[in-house]
C-alpha cells in the first residue's frame, strides 16, 4: 500500500492500474481517479508534519489549484545540501554567495543567510551528496551572473519558461545543483 503526502491517508495504488466506477459502469485511469478521490477526502483536512505531530497547514482550494492556510507561522528556512567534503564545499560557495559562511555550528556544516529568514547550509552527507535541487529568485539574474564569473563560478545557460521567467542553473563540485531565476519585472 503506497502512502500519501498527507499523513493518515493511503492512495488507492493497491487496487491495480483501473478503478472501477460504479455509478457509471465503466473503467477510468486508476491515477486519475484515485487523485480526484485523494483530493475530495482532503478538502477539510489537516496535514499533519513535523516530528511532534504538530498541525502546520490545514488544505483548502478547489481540486484543480490546492492551496494550504498555514496553522503557524513559518518563521525560517534553512535549505540543506549535502555535500561529502565540507571545506571543499565552503571554498566553493563562498566563491557563490561572495563571502565567507555566517555560521559554522560544528565539523560538519555551515551556513550561509541570504534574506532576513532564509538560509542555505551545507551538511557532510556522502551517501546523499550530489542530490539537493534548491532554487534562488533575484532581482537583476544578469548582474547576478556577472559577480559569479568575476569569482570563477560557472553557470549553465540562461533559458526563458512559464510566464517569462529567466533561470540558469549552477552546479557544485558534488553535482548539487542550484537553480537560479528572475521573475518577470
Amino acid at each position: 500500500m503506497s502512502r500519501s503526502p498527507f499523513v493518515g491517508l493511503t492512495t488507492n495504488a493497491e487496487h491495480g492500474d483501473l478503478t472501477k466506477d460504479k455509478r457509471q459502469g465503466r473503467e477510468r485511469h486508476g491515477q486519475r481517479y484515485q487523485r480526484a478521490r485523494l483530493l475530495q477526502r482532503l478538502e477539510s483536512l489537516y496535514v499533519r508534519t513535523g516530528f511532534d505531530g504538530a498541525i502546520l497547514a490545514r488544505f483548502t482550494g478547489c481540486r484543480d489549484r490546492p492551496s494550504y492556510d498555514l496553522a503557524m507561522a513559518v518563521t525560517y528556512v534553512f535549505a540543506g545540501i549535502p555535500v561529502a567534503d565540507r571545506d571543499a564545499a565552503v571554498g566553493w560557495y563562498e566563491r557563490l554567495v561572495g563571502r565567507p559562511p555566517d555560521l559554522l555550528p560544528n565539523d560538519h556544516e555551515a551556513a550561509w543567510r541570504l534574506t532576513e529568514t532564509g538560509w542555505i547550509y551545507v551538511i557532510v552527507d556522502a551517501g546523499r551528496a550530489g542530490s539537493a535541487l534548491n532554487t534562488l529568485l533575484v532581482d537583476d539574474l544578469d548582474g547576478f551572473l556577472a559577480e559569479l564569473a568575476k569569482r570563477s563560478v560557472e553557470a549553465g545557460p540562461v533559458e526563458t519558461i512559464g510566464s517569462g521567467v529567466r533561470v540558469t542553473v549552477v552546479t557544485d563540485p558534488d553535482g548539487n545543483r542550484l537553480q537560479v531565476g528572475q521573475p518577470p519585472t
